[in-house]
């Protein structure tokens, strides 16, 4: 028998599995994503905590309290002729009058104030040097009790100065368009102060009315005269200024309180003529009646016919009806022929129609100046 070669105990060597090596891995992979997502989780763990972001809140604003108006409870004064308006005291008392040559206005307290009273006077500016002669001439006379300053008043420069007087006087001047505006009030006033509220309310409105606008046109082609007049006028019938006539012009209202009347007079001999109690200097100038000064004329006799029918009597004339230095009050009662007209206005004293009359005077047109005096 054939014996073959054989070692005692001696085991065949085994090759391992391909797939134990894979599994192998797998665990091994698995091992390190765990022990990773634990790092990541232990480590978040420890980090300080997100700030939330901040919520911001509406910020509530108190309102500042208003300073209170302190002239709250006055008045306001408007103009709507000339387009001007402004605020004053509830406790003044406003008087309009013709202290100025187109408007004047005046406030005063109830016992009169009458050197604290508050003024406005209005003028035509071609009738007065520009502010800045005024206050020169003030100078140049040594009334000046200050030197002059600038002084604003709805928007407009101006000047302000105090003019020696009896009562010294704070006077505000400024210019706007054809007039002059004066302001005025005792320098030691104790109303000083609101005089100067006063005129920080003033205010210029560009609302201007015509009043006369719905007025009626006399035409004298004869005198070369005509003016405007209120339409409640009826003119007497009989009246006619007409070389040769009566040469009257008279017109009347009866409709209106106070029976205003107008009567123009060529006198021609025909005087004396009642007196008057007011007198208006007036001038042609351009075709045009511009007055000049007014005058109040104190009347103490009795029987004057003023004092009779208790009425205002107004007088003017156009031309020179007692010449070119003639004084027409001094020299009415012995009036002798001329080219001018004599002009009465009168009315009953409840009432106060010069403005009115101022109205009609300031639509007065000239076409034959020569006829009154005039080249």
């Amino acid at each position: 028998m054939n014996e073959e070669n054989f070692t005692p105990n001696e085991q065949p060597i085994l090759e391992p599995k391909k797939n134990n090596i894979v599994l192998i891995v797998i665990i091994v992979a698995i091992v390190a994503i765990t022990a990773g997502v634990i790092g990541f989780l232990l480590a978040k763990k420890t980090q300080a905590p997100a700030t939330a972001p901040a919520v911001t809140q509406p910020v509530t604003q108190t309102p500042l309290a208003q300073p209170a108006d302190e002239n709250a409870d006055w008045k306001t004064y408007t103009n709507t002729k000339y387009g001007f308006e402004f605020k004053y005291p509830a406790d003044l008392i406003t008087k309009e009058d013709l202290s100025g040559t187109v408007f004047g206005v005046s406030f005063s307290d109830k016992n009169g104030m009458k050197n604290d009273q508050i003024a406005l006077n209005q003028y035509k500016a071609s009738e007065l040097p520009s502010i800045n002669s005024l206050i020169q001439q003030i100078k140049k006379d040594g009334l000046a009790l200050s030197e002059p300053s600038e002084y604003l008043v709805s928007g407009i420069k101006g000047l302000q100065i105090i003019e020696n007087a009896p009562v010294p006087q704070y006077k505000v001047f400024i210019e706007k368009d054809s007039f002059t505006y004066i302001f005025s009030i005792a320098n030691e006033s104790p109303r000083l102060s609101e005089f100067n509220k006063i005129l920080s309310t003033f205010k210029f409105t560009n609302t201007v009315t015509d009043e006369t606008a719905d007025w009626k046109t006399y035409v004298n082609d004869s005198y070369g005269l005509s003016f405007k007049y209120p339409k409640t006028y009826t003119m007497d019938p009989v009246s006619n200024l007409k070389a040769g006539t009566i040469r009257t012009l008279k017109l009347f209202d009866t409709a209106r309180p106070g029976n205003p009347t107008i009567e123009f007079v060529v006198p021609d001999g025909r005087g004396p003529f009642g007196p008057a109690d007011i007198l208006y200097d007036t001038e042609i100038e351009k075709g045009k009646i511009v007055i000049k000064n007014r005058k109040v004329i104190p009347y103490l006799g009795e029987g004057d016919t003023h004092t009779k029918d208790d009425k205002t009597y107004i007088e003017f004339e156009i031309g020179h009806l007692y010449g070119p230095s003639g004084n027409m009050y001094d020299s009415k009662y012995s009036a002798t022929s001329g080219n001018g007209i004599l002009v009465w206005f009168s009315y009953v004293k409840s009432e106060d129609y010069e403005q009115e009359l101022k109205d009609i005077i300031s639509s007065i047109t000239i076409t034959k100046p020569e006829i009154y005096g005039k080249k």
